[in-house]
């Protein structure tokens, strides 16, 4: 599996879902136990429609961005509004010149306190508490890692 260069200290391990890439559970070699299938994200409200599901970019999450992460989602577009509330964003309405140089990069949040709730790839759930361990989040983001997940996380 080829991985993409570092980001923000985080190096790309696959992920189950990819836009025109579909995968089976087989294609999980990181265990379906060990890797996040979805989490809650913050529907947007205005301007900002951040967590809307028709369109695919919005309903995502990264792994590089912690639960709730305080540093806010990286969304450089105009469809984006940080009044509450809207969850923090870094470049919040910054116009850009192409589709392509958009930045799209959103952390899993939710609107009760500590943390998020998840699903991994084998259909069991868990509740995530926003100091969970940085490097077992990017961990249990990837599906081709190869990443070996602490069992007392």
């Amino acid at each position: 599996m080829a991985t993409l260069a570092a980001y923000d200290g985080f190096t790309f391990g696959g992920a189950p879902f990819g836009y025109n890439r579909p995968q089976r559970l087989s294609d999980i070699t990181d265990g379906t136990s060990s890797t996040l299938l979805l989490a809650e994200v913050i529907q947007g409200q205005g301007a900002d429609v951040r967590g809307y599901t028709w369109w695919g970019d919005a309903g995502a999450f990264v792994t590089s961005l912690r639960p709730n992460d305080p540093r806010g989602d990286y969304v450089n577009h105009t469809y984006c509004n940080t009044d509450p509330p809207n969850p923090p964003a870094r470049e919040c309405g910054v116009v850009m010149s192409t589709d392509s140089s958009y930045v799209r990069a959103f952390a899993a949040r939710s609107r009760h306190p500590g943390g998020v709730n998840v699903a991994f790839c084998d259909g069991s759930g868990r509740f995530i508490a926003d100091g969970f361990a940085a490097l077992t989040w990017e961990q249990l983001g990837t599906s081709q890692g190869g990443e070996v997940i602490p069992g007392d996380y």
